[in-house]
């Protein structure tokens, strides 16, 4: 399962979200590009690889994949920013929702599957992959962290997002968070 397909189903499953879950989908997706190779991002622009086999991705990617292939190159703040304020990234949330239901990802044994991976790797000792840092990240700034972690665990999760704060990990988050501060400012003013 990608992080996009893992991030959907645990905060539609919280049901006590923040609205930037929907609105910052389009990011993990271009997070899991990045991971595919599809995409390459580099001092804040991403870059299509126009030779990558599109074959195995899903529609949501490959509607983000050829828009950028189709540009050449985008920078990343703008990328996002242009989804979050026209609100169409909401309509990709509810994209990759829908596929994950056909997909049968958002079964109770998927979802506690997800959950307890992420509780192994973050609540134990030793290093956290980068896909399980920015999962977290994300989950964290979605507001659904309580709803599936005990106090105890959410008091030892905190603490290692302190620590996440200070890996490499952290960099693609501070600037996905940064880029929703100023459309949060944008949109309210």
């Amino acid at each position: 399962m990608k992080i996009t397909q893992e991030y959907v189903i645990l905060c539609r499953k919280a049901k006590k979200i923040k609205y930037h879950s929907k609105l910052t989908v389009v990011a993990v997706i271009l997070y899991d590009l990045v991971q595919m190779g599809a995409i390459s991002l580099t001092d804040g622009t991403l870059k299509a690889d126009q030779n990558f086999d599109t074959f195995l991705m899903e529609d949501y990617e490959l509607d983000i994949f050829n828009e950028i292939r189709s540009k050449g190159s985008a920078k990343f703040s703008l990328y996002i920013m242009k989804h979050y304020l026209n609100l169409d990234s909401k309509v990709i949330f509810e994209k990759v929702k829908k596929r994950c239901i056909e997909l049968k990802m958002d079964t109770s044994s998927s979802i506690i599957a997800v959950v307890e991976g992420l509780r192994a790797e973050i609540l134990e000792d030793g290093d956290i992959s980068e896909e399980t840092a920015i999962l977290t990240l994300l989950l964290k700034q979605a507001n659904v962290i309580d709803f599936y972690f005990s106090k105890h665990e959410k008091k030892k999760l905190l603490e290692r997002v302190k620590e996440l704060k200070k890996t490499k990990h952290y960099e693609f988050y501070k600037t996905l968070h940064r880029i929703i501060a100023i459309s949060d400012i944008l949109t309210w003013s």
